[in-house]
């Protein structure tokens, strides 16, 4: 697993089209709210591969406090579902999760 950089708004709206075909990304859309985050929220991208081939994207994202008073952190994992298995989702969750806590927000 790697940083998605704003390069990557392409590839991860393309994963998370893969994931999830009836709810088809746009990649215009997912560079322009990459470019333009929510004010004062800290996010974290990611790109997971297998042997070099990109499957999923990552992403959590969290608040401020003035906006979140309970400090929720939202998460998301999108799998390319031709690599669709438990285990592996369940191991992407887990980092996401792991990415989140050791992040300084």
């Amino acid at each position: 697993m790697r940083p998605a950089t704003l390069e990557d708004a392409t590839l991860a709206a393309d994963l998370m089209t893969a994931a999830y075909p009836a709810l088809p990304e746009d990649p215009i859309l997912t560079r322009y709210r990459w470019e333009h985050p929510r004010k004062a929220w800290s996010v974290g991208r990611y790109i997971a591969g297998i042997g070099g081939r990109p499957i999923a994207f990552v992403e959590w994202k969290r608040g401020p406090r003035d906006q979140d008073p309970d400090r929720h952190c939202e998460l998301g994992v999108w799998l390319d579902r031709a690599d669709l298995d438990v285990e592996l989702l369940t191991f992407l969750w887990q980092c996401s999760i792991s990415m989140r806590m050791a992040s300084a927000c």
